[in-house]
């Protein structure tokens, strides 16, 4: 399993549009995969639970993905995150 640590730098924090891009670039993969943040862990396959979470501006947050083609996946959710200024 590898982890990636980001800080949010969105004033909106992780809100409901990238949340949704996320979950479904993670959903592609069959690859476990995580987003943790205050000591809460929940899948990234699922859009209620990311925004269960409530991730605000300035926080910190993990992901983690347990596959053979994590750098892919990596890759994938970062492009959503810098794209939508999230990250």
């Amino acid at each position: 399993m590898q982890k990636r640590v980001y800080s949010i730098v969105s004033n909106e924090g992780l809100h409901a549009r990238p949340a949704s891009l996320l979950t479904k670039i993670a959903s592609r993969y069959e690859a476990d995969v995580f987003i943790e943040y205050d000591g809460k862990n929940v899948t990234l396959k699922s859009v209620i639970a990311v925004m269960s979470l409530g991730i605000p501006k300035d926080a910190e947050f993990s992901i983690e993905v347990d596959a053979d083609n994590a750098e892919e996946v990596f890759e994938s959710l970062e492009t959503v995150l810098k794209d939508n200024h999230i990250i």
